[in-house]
């Protein structure tokens, strides 16, 4: 079964979703202060923020997000109709419901009751990314198509978040108390005792369910112990090329019952990254492995059509983190193609 594109009305109302979803954060952080919009340099790259001053006349500012057409757009909305702007969750539900019925993916209810509570408390706004099967389901409805076999109802959850966020969220400081937000919903989660008794936990799951819960930051150099993030108030198991995977996140609606706002990988990087941790999986795994080429192959379809350039640029960026990388990429897209898991010949051009 081909990858299939949704229809433009469809995709439309997304894009109308997405804009009530970015406002709403907004208007929850800034709804009653005075101040206005200020962006600064990190890392030769532009990000935004609202700037005011506290009640003690220092000057605050809080984190919009990186400087792109969604972040610009919505500057302008709340700067046009400042005064009217109120949100609009019977809108937002209505959206969803459409959506749902458009075929747009969906996530499990339990894993959205647990998602919406995470972005309830600020999660996504101090830096926290989505990744794993529910990114890849999410950036399905963000790209407009509708993947062969996305495992949306996976149990999984990944997050993954750099411990050095807190350099570039000024918000970061006002922690976010994960352990405690899950507590509070009453699920029973628990924390996954590591091998090593020693180490804090880095997973959380509902005993005697297969929902879980695992929290991952990138690895530098060879460490292999588990990482603070106290921005979280957690620990996150340093993985490998998951920092090639957090530099460009993007954001993106994730549909259940209603919708919320999460941040995503960048598509092009999340399709090269599928690649090359496909073939570091160790043989245990061989069925992960197979599920990151069958992501990866959809992905460079459907962005090689599309967004040719970004992937040029994310492959790129890839290849000059070592020829190991390129290798295992390369690697890949001919197990891809000797599997027929796609039609990457375009990609294949543009992988070079």
């Amino acid at each position: 079964m081909p990858i299939r594109r949704l229809s433009a009305p469809v995709t439309a109302l997304y894009a109308e979703l997405l804009d009530l979803l970015l406002i709403r954060e907004t208007q929850r952080s800034i709804a009653h202060l005075r101040g206005g919009f200020t962006s600064k340099i990190l890392n030769d790259r532009r990000y935004w923020y609202f700037q005011y001053r506290d009640i003690r006349k220092g000057v605050r500012q809080i984190y919009i997000g990186p400087d792109n057409d969604a972040a610009r757009h919505l500057i302008r909305q709340f700067e046009e109709g400042r005064h009217t702007i109120k949100a609009d969750e019977q809108h937002i539900n209505e959206l969803a419901a459409m959506l749902r019925r458009g075929e747009m993916h969906t996530v499990d209810s339990v894993v959205f009751k647990v998602l919406q509570a995470l972005s309830d408390s600020g999660l996504f706004k101090r830096g926290a990314v989505l990744v794993g099967t529910h990114a890849f389901v999410a950036l399905g409805n963000l790209l407009g198509v509708k993947w062969v076999s996305p495992a949306s109802q996976t149990q999984d959850i990944d997050l993954a978040q750099d411990s050095t966020v807190g350099l570039a969220l000024p918000e970061a400081s006002e922690s976010v108390d994960l352990p405690a937000v899950l507590d509070n919903l009453q699920m029973g989660f628990l924390p996954v005792p590591p091998l090593n008794p020693k180490d804090p936990s880095t997973s959380f799951k509902i005993r005697g369910r297969s929902l879980r819960l695992d929290l991952l930051t990138p690895a530098t150099g060879r460490r292999t112990k588990p990482v603070p993030l106290t921005s979280l108030k957690a620990a996150a198991q340093p993985v490998r090329f998951l920092d090639y995977l957090l530099e460009l996140p993007e954001r993106a609606a994730l549909l259940g019952r209603s919708a919320i706002l999460v941040n995503v990988p960048d598509p092009a990087r999340f399709a090269i990254h599928k690649l090359i941790v496909s073939q570091h999986r160790i043989a245990a795994f061989h069925t992960k492995a197979a599920k990151d080429r069958a992501q990866a192959a959809q992905l460079l379809e459907v962005l090689a059509e599309e967004r040719p350039s970004e992937l040029k640029a994310a492959w790129k960026t890839a290849c000059k983190r070592g020829a190991r990388w390129s290798q295992a990429a390369l690697a890949a897209l001919t197990q891809i193609e000797k599997l027929s898991l796609g039609d990457i010949s375009k990609a294949r051009e543009i992988l070079r």
